[in-house]
């Protein structure tokens, strides 16, 4: 009797403390890329490959899945020219979140450049910028950065 009921307890105590848990186990890789992001982009990149459908993500976890997969693709280099779905989540956070509303835009500006449409990325660098005027001058500095790099171009 009493190994049944050690045996209950235990059972018991692992219940409640997966219970108790987070149920998004992706949730965490989401949260690990977004701080490895500007020191490691290519670690980003690949805690973020782990996550085989990010479209069964729920939905807020699946702007941070794309806007964190655009970023980190771009810091390391690799091709983000077709990564498109980015520009679904133009107006996502204007109203609720300025950093990431001038991110977008900015990555969708990037885009835009790649794809050789310079008049759209202009627009879209000057959105980001005007979206980014209370922001830290960082990410000022760097849509400042985008937008100067298109006009030293010639192209616009």
């Amino acid at each position: 009797m009493k190994h049944i009921t050690n045996l209950f307890f235990i059972i018991s105590f692992f219940f409640f403390l997966f219970a108790c848990t987070d149920r998004n186990p992706y949730r965490l890789y989401l949260e690990r890329a977004e701080k490895l992001l500007d020191e490691y982009p290519d670690s980003a990149f690949k805690y973020l490959d782990i996550i085989i459908s990010p479209e069964l993500l729920n939905e807020k976890d699946f702007h941070t899945y794309v806007l964190l997969q655009v970023q980190s693709k771009y810091s390391s280099r690799r091709d983000i020219s077709k990564d498109t779905v980015i520009f679904s989540l133009r107006g996502c956070y204007e109203d609720s979140n300025l950093e990431k509303a001038a991110i977008i835009y900015l990555y969708s500006g990037v885009i835009y450049e790649l794809q050789e449409s310079y008049q759209d990325a202009l627009n879209h660098y000057l959105k980001a910028e005007k979206l980014a005027v209370n922001l830290e001058p960082s990410l000022k500095a760097k849509i400042q950065y985008f937008i100067g790099s298109l006009f030293s171009q010639r192209i616009i």
